[in-house]
């Protein structure tokens, strides 16, 4: 059944609101038909009253809204980011521009013997704006690694306080105390770890190692990981084919009397501005990739760093035994995979990749007989 945009996103913020409530077979369908019949309200009473009467739901859904929570610190790094990758994209472009200009003298014609020196100018400060991008995605995934361990174990933590405090509640009412020793979680119980101990580094370097040397662009197969695109080579990519419009942009243009103006504009376009450059692109394009070297970069920083987050999930959650829970973004685009995806339960072996470019969906930790 195809929903308006105004009912998809109410469901949206129902499930954003009360996550675990996805996981609840019987729950949810009823949640989901009250907001089709135009009962939002009476959906959202729904939702909270099962998960009220539900501890192991509660629990759930104290552990989702927890590391969704902690997620935001991360988003907020992938933000600048962006930020980061524009700057270095812009600094290129204005210089780019000065050099072109600078070529192209009073008249604003270039000279056919100043294009070879011209394109080498420019090709060495796109290597050498990549070399930087590199860096900054480099740096990323391993923050991204490190983020995605500490919000699942500090997540799972709050799960245990949680159980923990249901049962001491309980038991208070039935003795009119509380006993002090019940508020403490055993140490071989507790989800928290040092992140100098051993666990800690053995998790974060085989999951680094995967993300950055071995593959980036891969998928889990019967929890085997398989090997892709390492995270140099897909830099390089986006590089390359940036390379590849420079020099078709300075050469045509020399060779046909075209303005400098007019060159240093098809370069903005392809580099940080967007649009559609008057060249034929030589970017291949298609679902998730873009014309521009910018756009490029900016589906490979959201992409590999959510990606680095997700598996340092997996990771964690193999070595403690928990399960995880798929999560529909709230602010998403319409996606019939991910939407049937939300609220299913996974062991950590079996749990989907992200399901396309840029994809915002999370994953939640499920503690077993606990919720």
């Amino acid at each position: 059944m195809k929903l308006d945009e105004a009912t998809y996103k109410e469901i949206l913020r129902i499930g954003n609101l009360y996550p675990a409530i996805r996981s609840h077979a019987d729950a949810w369908p009823k949640v989901r038909q009250l907001v089709i019949d135009g009962k939002a309200d009476e959906a959202s009473a729904l939702a909270k009253k099962h998960l009220e009467e539900n501890p192991r739901y509660k629990i759930r859904n104290i552990v989702a809204v927890a590391q969704r929570k902690r997620r935001r610190d991360y988003l907020l790094a992938q933000v600048q980011l962006e930020k980061d990758i524009k700057a270095v994209l812009v600094k290129f472009t204005v210089n780019a521009d000065k050099w072109i200009t600078t070529a192209g003298g009073e008249e604003g014609k270039i000279s056919l013997w100043k294009m070879k020196p011209l394109t080498d100018r420019l090709l060495k400060a796109n290597r050498e704006a990549f070399q930087e991008i590199k860096g900054l995605l480099t740096s990323a995934v391993r923050s991204s690694i490190k983020a995605g361990i500490v919000d699942t174990m500090r997540s799972a933590q709050d799960g245990l306080n949680a159980e923990k405090a249901m049962r001491v509640g309980k038991e208070a009412d039935f003795m009119g105390t509380i006993d002090s020793e019940l508020l403490q979680i055993e140490e071989e119980a507790k989800a928290t770890m040092s992140q100098t101990s051993s666990i800690y580094r053995t998790i974060f370097d085989a999951v680094a190692k995967r993300r950055i040397e071995q593959g980036l662009f891969k998928n889990r197969k019967r929890g085997v990981f398989q090997t892709g695109t390492t995270l140099s080579r897909s830099v390089w990519d986006i590089r390359d084919a940036q390379a590849k419009q420079i020099r078709r942009a300075v050469a045509t243009g020399i060779a046909s009397g075209r303005a400098s103006s007019s060159i240093s504009g098809d370069i903005k376009q392809f580099t940080v501005m967007g649009g559609e450059p008057r060249m034929i692109a030589t970017f291949p394009t298609g679902p998730g990739v873009y014309r521009t070297a910018y756009k490029n970069a900016l589906r490979l920083a959201r992409t590999e760093t959510n990606n680095a987050y997700h598996e340092a999930e997996i990771e964690y959650a193999t070595k403690k035994g928990y399960q995880k829970m798929w999560n529909r973004s709230a602010g998403g685009a319409p996606c019939d995979v991910c939407d049937e995806l939300a609220g299913q339960i996974f062991d950590p072996e079996d749990v989907p990749p992200p399901q396309h470019p840029n994809d915002s969906c999370f994953l939640t930790t499920v503690l077993p007989e606990i919720g």
